[in-house]
């Protein structure tokens, strides 16, 4: 996956209407607290990703990137954090698929993000806001795949009701090129956040298999992860040492994490409260006004573009008077209209409803009507609302100003009804024009969403051996590249287990190849299966599997390859006369001293193949090319 382009995914990254208009209302007041702002701006996994990459944009040499929202406004200057805030949260939620709750989603986020908090707290294991974040971001694949692929991952997902994390996984890679995981640790690396953080949300959710995982001191971000995930779960048990005894080789992840019973409690009542808290905080700082003339429009439908029928007006004015005679004479042109008295309530609404035209008084309390055009215009998600500016002061001045706030026309009160249902006429031909513009641009990127996925598909078959259906060695060479610079450089082990089916031309040779591709098939699948899925298990060539291990130092791979010649003696396989057992001959080798290249690794493995086929094969070799495991 590591040419693979995720900006397209990016760009697509959503934040929930709550957020953004609690945001709109607290920078409408120039003298808004920051600490308030940091508030809202971390309860949000998209916003909080956007703002931490440019942040992490122009690190220098040697500099930490920043890895909370609190870093992020120490770096940026205060006037660009402002804008950067004010500029994403705008971006509302366009279609997203109808199995895919955006509000459970911030809930699972939330949840996740405090737990983690809490864990990397209890042990100091790592910065509490480190780990909030990463937790807070670590399902952005998801959310990134339901936004740029509606249709397709509505139908993943009906699919993948009740399956296996590492088996829904599997579907998504399989229907869309990519799963979530792999999405997540992308975007972390687009963020330039650390390579503990995209490791571990590329990680976390396959659980280690019973007894591979081995002590770790301290325990690594995965294991934070994975620890918050089991406090989140609702079939999580405080049962801790009850679990740890019937399993004694792979304690309980939260006791690992030093976790007692009574913390557990303790600590789903502070998840639970906590959340509970941001939301009523959210729904205060961004609740809309009753409604006194008409009620809370639908979104608009951009498949009835076209269409010359009334439009839906926002009109804010201070005066009652003035809201009754706008609804009376722009209602006899079919207009739909929503009152607001300030400009705070007229946010919340625009943010929400998403008005075609704004009308709007100049001279308003608090920021006023400029205040608030420019407030709109800064806000990308009402930057292209047409706003009409209404107002008893026609001084050259004051038009001239409203012009340069953001207005796109001006009418003089007291208002000659028909001269402002005409120029209400003349920005509806405008905002039509500008809708069937956007209705084309979105089946331009609908069209572009399906070429990509299908290339993406293109991609992945090149990549796939057609046998096994696991990735070919094409796909294996280019990951060793990958992970061999970073193992190279010291930040993370590198391991490899290269195995051979034992007498495999006896089994073409006495049952036919047809039966030789059985086996092939029945031990790849087996291999696939006892492995990890965070590591590749590749078919090499011929009889030989190639098995990627990142991140394994020597003892786990030794530990996992003998597992995998285990489990591939159990197999029987059946062929069309008879049924035969398979066994398999492994070499392990890791990046050290010695190795300089994948082909110095490659090496080294396949003379620890060659050399417990001397052995008498079914056993595993890992060093030297001598000694070796049965």
């Amino acid at each position: 996956m590591s040419e693979f382009d995720c900006s397209n995914y990016l760009s697509a990254l959503p934040t929930p209407k709550v957020t953004g208009v609690a945001i709109l209302r607290l920078l409408a007041d120039d003298e808004y607290a920051l600490g308030k702002l940091l508030e809202i701006v971390r309860t949000d996994p998209a916003l909080t990703g956007r703002i931490l990459s440019v942040a992490n944009v122009s690190l220098h040499v040697g500099e930490p990137p920043a890895t909370c929202i609190e870093d992020a406004a120490l770096r940026l200057p205060v006037r660009s954090f402002r804008s950067l805030v004010l500029g994403f949260a705008s971006d509302g939620v366009s279609v997203l698929p109808d199995s895919f709750s955006l509000e459970q989603y911030w809930h699972d986020s939330m949840a996740l993000a405090i737990a983690a908090r809490c864990l990397a707290g209890i042990g100091n294991h790592f910065s509490p806001s480190l780990a909030f974040t990463c937790a807070l971001c670590s399902g952005i694949g998801r959310l990134a795949l339901a936004m740029a692929h509606p249709d397709e991952y509505d139908a993943v997902i009906s699919v993948g009701v009740g399956l296996p994390v590492s088996e829904f996984l599997r579907l998504e890679r399989r229907e869309l090129g990519v799963d979530h995981a792999q999405l997540a640790g992308m975007i972390f690396r687009e963020w330039n956040l650390p390579l503990e953080m995209y490791s571990a949300v590329e990680s976390f959710e396959i659980q280690a298999k019973r007894g591979r995982s081995l002590p770790e001191n301290p325990p690594s971000l995965t294991t934070v992860l994975r620890g918050a995930l089991r406090l989140t779960s609702p079939t999580s048990s405080p049962d801790l040492h009850a679990a740890e005894e019937v399993n004694s080789d792979k304690p309980d992840i939260l006791a690992r994490l030093g976790v007692t019973c009574l913390d557990y409690l303790k600590l789903q009542q502070t998840v639970a409260e906590e959340i509970e808290f941001c939301m009523r905080r959210l729904n205060a700082a961004g609740a809309a006004p009753e409604m006194s003339l008409a009620g809370a429009k639908t979104r608009f439908d951009i498949n009835h573009v076209g269409r010359s029928s009334g439009l839906r007006i926002l009109a804010v004015d201070g005066d009652p008077i003035t809201l009754r005679l706008l609804n009376h004479h722009l209602g006899l042109d079919g207009h739909s209209i929503t009152p607001a008295s300030n400009p705070a309530d007229a946010l919340s609404i625009a943010v929400r409803d998403q008005p075609q035209l704004i009308i709007t008084e100049l001279f308003l309390p608090s920021m006023g009507g400029l205040g608030l055009c420019r407030l709109l215009r800064s806000s990308s998600v009402c930057a292209d609302i047409y706003i009409l500016v209404v107002t008893g002061f026609d001084e050259q001045s004051h038009i001239v100003s409203a012009f340069e706030a953001g207005a796109d026309e001006f009418v003089s009160k007291p208002f000659n009804s028909d001269i402002l249902r005409s120029r209400v006429r003349a920005g509806q031909r405008m905002i039509e024009l500008r809708e069937r513009v956007e209705k084309d641009k979105r089946l331009l990127n609908e069209q572009y969403s399906r070429m990509t996925l299908l290339n993406r598909h293109l991609t992945a078959a090149a990549s796939t051996d057609v046998l096994t259906s696991l990735p070919n060695r094409r796909h294996a060479l280019s990951q060793l590249d990958e992970a061999m610079k970073h193992a190279l450089s010291g930040s993370i082990p590198l391991s490899v287990i290269l195995l051979d089916v034992d007498h495999f031309k006896h089994v073409n040779d006495t049952h036919g190849h047809d039966a030789g591709d059985v086996v092939l098939q029945v031990v790849g699948g087996a291999l696939r299966t006892i492995a990890s899925q965070s590591v590749d298990v590749c078919r090499w060539g011929g009889e030989e599997f190639l098995v990627i291990l990142p991140n394994h130092t020597m003892a786990a791979a030794v530990q996992l390859a003998e597992e995998l010649r285990s489990g591939v003696q159990s197999l029987s396989v059946s062929l069309r006369d008879s049924v035969c057992s398979v066994t398999v001959s492994l070499g392990v080798a890791s990046v050290d001293a010695e190795v300089a290249n994948v082909a110095d690794l490659i090496r080294s493995a396949d003379q620890r193949v060659y050399a417990a086929k001397t052995r008498g094969r079914n056993c595993v070799v890992f060093r030297g090319g001598t000694d070796g495991v049965e």
